[in-house]
């Protein structure tokens, strides 16, 4: 697909994929924030049921929720496409500790 020639688009509202190039050449970028956060998800499962027997259960949530929501955060935030790979880890890691 090439811009402009198969398709046009409204550029006066922006969004990530507009700004970071998500899309023709570059569309597989998007795949990888996914998994990159699966990659994340599987540290988080193999290692919740550890925490969950040393700290406890509610303590290992408390810190899954916690995580989550701050890499969800620092998300909104960031300007830099790796930088976003690395905390969609961190957010998988959070996520999948809670569902042990």
């Amino acid at each position: 697909l090439e811009p402009n020639v198969d398709f046009n688009w409204n550029t006066e509202r922006t969004s990530y994929a507009i700004e970071w190039g998500l899309i023709c050449s570059d569309e597989n970028k998007d795949s990888n924030i996914k998994s990159f956060f699966f990659l994340g998800a599987f540290m988080g499962l193999l290692t919740g049921g550890a925490l969950f027997d040393r700290i406890g259960r509610k303590t290992t949530c408390l810190v899954g929720i916690g995580v989550t929501s701050l890499s969800c955060l620092a998300v909104f935030f960031v300007n830099s496409y790796e930088i976003m790979l690395i905390l969609r880890v961190v957010h998988g890691f959070g996520a999948f500790i809670v569902v042990e």
